[in-house]
C-alpha cells in the first residue's frame, strides 16, 4: 500500500436480480480495481440487495468507483463510510450449552449487544426469553483445553 493509500468501506443498495454482483466485479476489473472484500445480503425489502465493498486506493480512486458504481441502473445508493464510522460483522454459531452455561452466555450476549436469533424451546423458558422478539447473544471463544494421557 502507497503513503496516501487507505482503505475504504462502500455500501450499497443495489437491486436483487441474478448477474448484479458479476456486474459490479466486471467493472472494478477492468479499470483494475482490486478488490479486498465483498459481501453481499438480502434486505427486509426483497427487491433490495445490500453490498458492503472493501478496497484500498487513494481518494482520486475512491472517487472514481463511487462515481462508476452510482451510474449504474441497479444501484440505488452507495455511500463511502468514514474511516471513524463503526463497522459490525456477522457471526452466526450454534452452541449447546447447560443450564448454567446458558445464563452466562446471556449475559455475554447483552455486553456486547450481540443476539441471540434461535434457542430451544426449554432453553428459552429456563433464561425467561419465552415470547416475541429477539434476544441478544454474544459468544465468547475459551482456549482449547490441554488433555493428559489420563483423560483420554
Amino acid at each position: 500500500m502507497e503513503n496516501n493509500e487507505r482503505t475504504g468501506v462502500f455500501s450499497m443498495l443495489v437491486t436483487n436480480e441474478a448477474g448484479v454482483a458479476a456486474r459490479l466485479t466486471s467493472l472494478y476489473a477492468r479499470r483494475g480495481y482490486n478488490i479486498d472484500s465483498f459481501t453481499a445480503s438480502p434486505t427486509n425489502d426483497p427487491k433490495l440487495t445490500r453490498i458492503t465493498l472493501v478496497l484500498t486506493g487513494d481518494d482520486r480512486k475512491f472517487n472514481q468507483i463511487f462515481t462508476q458504481t452510482a451510474k449504474q441502473e441497479f444501484v440505488h445508493s452507495i455511500s463511502l463510510m468514514e474511516e471513524h464510522d463503526l463497522y459490525r460483522e456477522l457471526l452466526l454459531l450454534k452452541i449447546k450449552a447447560s443450564k448454567k452455561e446458558r445464563s452466562e452466555i446471556k449475559e455475554i450476549v447483552d455486553i456486547y449487544r450481540g443476539r441471540i436469533v434461535d434457542l430451544s424451546w426449554g432453553a428459552a423458558r429456563e433464561l425467561g426469553m419465552l415470547g416475541q422478539g429477539i434476544a441478544k447473544v454474544t459468544v465468547e471463544v475459551l482456549p482449547k483445553k490441554e488433555t493428559t494421557k489420563s483423560e483420554d
